[in-house]
């Protein structure tokens, strides 16, 4: 057995016992080769689709970070639309104004010249 658990890895000893496995499959009618094998596959399985703590822990160090630039984000361009806003009432008001101011010249001559 001492082949098939050279090949996996730590990560997989860590998981899964495949001496016990190759043991368990030979008691119920594989050949030590055969169970030898199907050891040797199940620890590459779980090496590659099992995430360890250390993986967790480094997608949620990655949810942090993103969820923190995000937050970053968000409150920059709220800053940012408060601005355009602030900017375009500023501008309407002057319009608005001119307009009034215009409207008033308009009348003023309308009812002296007019």
């Amino acid at each position: 057995m001492a082949k098939s658990e050279q090949k996996t890895s730590s990560k997989a000893h860590r998981f899964f016992d495949s001496l016990s496995f190759a043991k368990r499959m030979e008691s119920v009618g594989f050949t030590r080769q055969q169970a030898e094998a199907l050891a040797e596959e199940q620890g590459n399985l779980i090496d590659e689709r099992l995430a360890t703590k250390d993986d967790v822990d480094k997608v949620s160090t990655e949810i942090e970070r993103l969820r923190s630039e995000t937050s970053t984000n968000i409150e920059r361009l709220r800053s940012e639309t408060k601005v355009d806003i602030e900017l375009l009432r500023r501008d309407v008001t002057i319009r608005i104004g001119s307009m009034i101011v215009a409207l008033g010249g308009i009348l003023i001559a309308v009812k002296y010249f007019g």
